[in-house]
């Protein structure tokens, strides 16, 4: 599946047949492996919301008991980049 399903997920958010959560949850658990907890679907959110704005330099809080390379605050640009989110990228998130 790869990019190819992150592409097809964020299609259907575009036209209004998917809300963007549900595509996330499904790009963290299926797009991955081993399969991403649904609690990074905020992160995503607020990465994806950042990144739209092109507000690379913020950093985007981590969930409880979740780190980023290390550290509780993940760079935008970093964590689209590693959760592989660029598909979703201009998304409006509500």
């Amino acid at each position: 599946m790869g990019r190819m399903g992150a592409e097809a997920m964020a299609e259907q958010v575009r036209e209004g047949a998917l809300h963007l959560q549900a595509a996330l949850r499904w790009h963290l658990q299926s797009n991955h492996y081993p399969p991403l907890p649904e609690v990074l679907i905020p992160a995503a959110m607020r990465a994806i919301e950042r990144g739209n704005k092109e507000q690379w330099h913020r950093r985007v809080r981590m969930p409880k008991n979740l780190l980023f390379r290390g550290k509780t605050l993940a760079p935008v640009g970093d964590l689209i980049e590693a959760l592989h989110l660029e598909s979703f990228l201009n998304q409006e998130v509500q």
